[in-house]
């Protein structure tokens, strides 16, 4: 997967979440383009947010994209 490609399915996870999976067998949500940045080789991820409507993460999860596993999609968000 290319910085590129994963720059894509992150923009589009405010309206289809993704789990980033990776090879220590971490699995990391992503619910909104907010919560990640995107280096050539590392996604930085915002993690463990305890309310929401703040968005702000406890945690940062560093990431180095050759270690991403897979990545999952979901449906859609309910408006």
């Amino acid at each position: 997967m290319t910085a590129e490609e994963l720059k894509e399915l992150v923009a589009r996870s405010a309206v289809s979440p993704i789990h980033i999976h990776t090879t220590d067998g971490a699995m990391y949500p992503i619910n909104h383009p907010e919560l990640a940045v995107i280096s050539r080789s590392m996604i930085v991820i915002g993690t463990g947010i305890d309310n929401p409507a703040r968005g702000i993460p406890e945690r940062l999860a560093f990431c180095p994209i050759a270690q991403i596993t897979r990545i999952e999609t979901f449906p859609q968000k309910a408006a």
